[in-house]
């Protein structure tokens, strides 16, 4: 009977690697099925993440000083009297420097071009543009505060070099799955602590810490799952990330 027995030596050439085995635990049955389906929430997360800091700090198109005496006037009489025009447009960080009770009680509806203007210390944003409230309006990072929201961008992105360099050391040392529950506990730190904040540095500071997590969330799954499957199942498996990220940019939106 041993003389039967095919050398183990032999055995072992025939499964090599982990592609040449794999046909004979099934290729792309019930078990890589549901892994595709579980990539689904990671890249919804992946999704919220980037988006998420886009919506903090857009400002509307449309803004313009507050006066206080004319709150009770239409904003196109605000504009009007109070705001002074820049090539047929409404300054967005001037307006006019003068006693506008005094003017409200002459009646008048239009400024004098020849009156002296001031920067504004308060502004007015356009709700119809953006019906919510970010940061970046709430705080008036607007005018000569402008670069504040593109700097904490640059700060968020710096977040993620960072995050690619001490995940990708995690997943390779303590794998995959701990570098994930590590990055997305990032996010969710990060992003809690970014509601709570009421300055530029506090803000940075938060959105370094969810910059961490992107791309960092998702991938190490993807690569996890890309390992038990064969490469024709990769392909579709990349296709089907894609997909689920455009999805999901979607309904973020």
């Amino acid at each position: 009977m041993e003389g039967n027995r095919a050398p183990a030596s032999k055995d072992k050439e025939n499964c090599l690697s982990f592609d040449e085995f794999l046909p004979y635990m099934g290729e792309f049955g019930l078990y890589q099925k549901r892994l595709i389906v579980y990539l689904i929430p990671f890249f919804f997360l992946w999704a919220f993440i980037y988006f998420t800091q886009i919506f903090l700090i857009v400002v509307p198109n449309d803004h313009w000083c507050r006066i206080a005496e004319l709150q009770d006037l239409s904003r196109e009489e605000q504009l009007k009297l109070g705001i002074p025009k820049v090539k047929d447009e409404y300054n967005k960080c001037f307006m006019y420097d003068t006693n506008y009770t005094d003017a409200l009680d002459r009646n008048l509806t239009t400024a004098d071009e020849n009156w002296p203007q001031k920067p504004c210390k308060d502004w007015i944003y356009d709700k119809e543009q953006v019906p919510y409230e970010s940061i970046a309006t709430q705080y008036n990072w607007v005018c000569q505060n402008d670069h504040l929201g593109p700097y904490s961008v640059t700060i968020y992105f710096l977040g993620s070099i960072v995050g690619g360099l001490i995940f990708g050391y995690a997943a390779d040392h303590w794998g995959r799955l701990p570098a994930v529950m590590l990055s997305n506990l990032c996010a969710l730190i990060g992003g809690l602590l970014s509601a709570f904040c009421n300055s530029f540095l506090w803000f940075s500071i938060t959105r370094f810490v969810v910059g961490l997590a992107l791309n960092n969330c998702c991938i190490p799954v993807y690569v996890l799952i890309s390992t038990r499957s064969n490469k024709l199942l990769i392909d579709y498996l990349f296709s089907a990330c894609c997909l689920f990220a455009a999805l999901d940019c979607i309904v973020v939106q």
